[in-house]
């Protein structure tokens, strides 16, 4: 668990997050800092230990895209290892962990970098069309708006899995 800034520059921020996070609270936590570059997965059930896993995806955006590195911690031998964003063979919805490394590594933290200034992603499914809809533009676009309108549009499309059990998207 946690949460913490590593380092930072002019223009990105560097956040280890624990495994065990819950995914969706880290998102809302990464607006409340400003930081850009999980908006659009928003809402996303499951942990941040598992976004790399199946390197999460949604509204035009993949958590490869942030990930600068993920630590885990071999089962056989109880070593930690470090894995580049490379190393982690991210393809769609598809990742190491998920293929060689399958039951091989646990997952313990996720080393993100995230930006300062926001490059909206806002060309996918109804985005742009929702955001016109609550009056985006004239008004100034925000991480909050993004979050709350890609939430908005899950929400609409799939049951709160708090109210009624689901297994998510299958392809």
């Amino acid at each position: 668990m946690g949460i913490r800034l590593v380092r930072q520059d002019t223009h990105y921020a560097w956040v280890r997050v624990g495994a065990g996070e819950n995914w969706h609270s880290f998102v809302r936590h990464c607006i409340a800092q400003g930081w850009a570059g999980v908006e659009n997965l928003s809402l996303i059930p499951g942990t941040v230990g598992a976004a790399p896993m199946q390197n999460i995806g949604a509204y035009g955006v993949e958590v490869r895209e942030v990930i600068e590195h993920v630590e885990a911690l071999d089962r056989a031998s109880g070593q930690a290892r470090q894995f580049t964003n490379e190393a982690c063979a991210f393809g769609y919805r598809e990742s190491y962990f998920k293929n060689e490394g399958r039951e091989q590594y646990i997952i313990t933290h996720v080393m993100f970098r995230l930006a300062k200034q926001a490059q909206f992603r806002l060309e996918y499914g109804a985005i742009r069309e929702t955001l016109a809809q609550k009056g985006f533009p004239p008004a100034p676009l925000s991480l909050q708006a993004v979050s709350e309108t890609v939430s908005e549009i899950r929400r609409r499309k799939l049951p709160d899995p708090t109210e009624v059990g689901n297994g998510g998207s299958f392809f």
